[in-house]
């Protein structure tokens, strides 16, 4: 998955976001429970040697046994209250820290909102070009977290292009869209896998994505890390509409993701 170096991401956009993410060697990872964060860890690892200490279950967190020194985090794919994160939804809460496109764009409507995902946004943000990928490769990128779906619905493709457009991808993306039918993506996501979870089984990370066969696609190691996880703390996760949100104190949502114009998922601290 080496890839040749581009600008990509529209300039209005990049100089809104928070500057840390152009050194976060510093820290290491929290990987979530799907490939769109397990694919966005595997980049930030080849380019920064960050590595997933880190797990988060939307429920529950883990961290790395016998992990004894102090480590800084960035929440990958995860849409955080609070500190560093990548993420791709709309929040109810916003964080200044977070490398969300959904925190920069002046249209607030929900049908407006970044509707890719976030290994997208950080191919796009670190200016990696994606022209020198095969089809069976954007394929996959375009299958994960469904960032085809806006473009096949006639209604939504004139949003779902200009972000393609903001992303710095629109003509090469266009290209395999006009040949590629949903039902070719759906093969695609059969697959890989790629709607498989991310879970911990007896302390250790377990998938039935097929790592084995994306690797091979990407050139690439996606691989799980082999060490044991410890539970460190418990979350309530909770839907309700948006409007029942205002009842609960902001400071006790550790993230949140508005799935729906009028719905949010929350996780509570306990």
């Amino acid at each position: 998955m080496y890839l040749y170096i581009a600008n990509n991401m529209k300039k209005e956009f990049k100089e809104k976001l928070p500057m840390w993410y152009k050194d976060i060697t510093p820290f290491e990872l929290c990987l979530t429970d799907d490939i769109d964060s397990l694919l966005s860890c595997t980049f930030l690892n080849e380019k920064f040697w960050s590595d997933i200490k880190m797990f988060y279950s939307f429920s529950k967190m883990y961290k790395q046994s016998n992990l004894t020194e102090k480590i800084k985090i960035v929440g990958v794919d995860l849409d955080l209250s609070e500190g560093r994160c990548f993420g791709n939804h709309v929040t109810y809460v916003e964080n200044p820290l977070s490398i969300n496109l959904n925190n920069v764009i002046s249209d607030k409507r929900y049908f407006r909102k970044y509707p890719c995902s976030t290994i997208l946004l950080i191919l796009s943000l670190y200016e990696y070009d994606i022209f020198a990928l095969s089809d069976e490769q954007l394929r996959v990128l375009l299958a994960i977290d469904s960032s085809y779906k806006g473009y096949c619905n006639e209604s939504f493709q004139w949003v779902q292009v200009e972000w393609f457009d903001n992303l710095g991808y629109k003509d090469k993306f266009i290209e395999i869209l006009d040949k590629t039918t949903p039902q070719d993506f759906k093969k695609i996501n059969y697959k890989y896998g790629l709607s498989k979870k991310i879970e911990i089984i007896d302390g250790k990370l377990y998938t039935e994505i097929e790592l084995e066969a994306l690797s091979k696609l990407f050139d690439v190691e996606i691989s799980l890390p082999k060490f044991k996880f410890d539970l460190i703390k418990e979350f309530k996760n909770i839907g309700i509409p948006l409007e029942e949100a205002s009842k609960i104190e902001t400071d006790k949502i550790f993230s949140s993701a508005i799935t729906r114009k009028s719905f949010v998922n929350i996780s509570l601290k306990q």
